[in-house]
């Protein structure tokens, strides 16, 4: 929830939320506007998980958290994250090996293949 609301600031989507989230006067108003909705600016946060839920069980769907792609690098854990990466590979057809999902995990925060 918190972040969707960072992304709502930080990134000007639509100028009628970028202003109207402006105009409030707290962080507790901005979040409480995003979780209830406001008139045509902003829709309750509650359609946005309606929208994606039919995703959740759609076998052709891979459900990703982020927080297990970050690693250690981003205050994750690294296990976690080459499982995840190799989860992702095979989801997509891919034959992970160890050597590339590890190069893989370690470009994920902050880095980039090949560094």
């Amino acid at each position: 929830m918190t972040d969707h609301l960072v992304n709502l600031r930080a990134h000007d989507y639509s100028p009628d939320w970028y202003y109207y989230l402006s105009s409030l006067e707290s962080d507790e108003d901005r979040l409480l506007a995003v979780i209830e909705g406001r008139d045509r600016f902003l829709r309750p946060f509650s359609y946005h998980l309606d929208y994606g839920a039919g995703w959740v069980d759609d076998p052709d769907t891979l459900i990703v958290r982020f927080e297990d792609l970050i690693g250690p690098s981003g205050g994750g854990d690294a296990d976690t994250q080459v499982r995840e990466v190799a989860r992702i590979s095979e989801f997509v057809g891919g034959t992970p090996t160890e050597p590339k999902v590890e190069e893989v995990a370690a470009s994920l925060w902050g880095g980039g293949l090949g560094q």
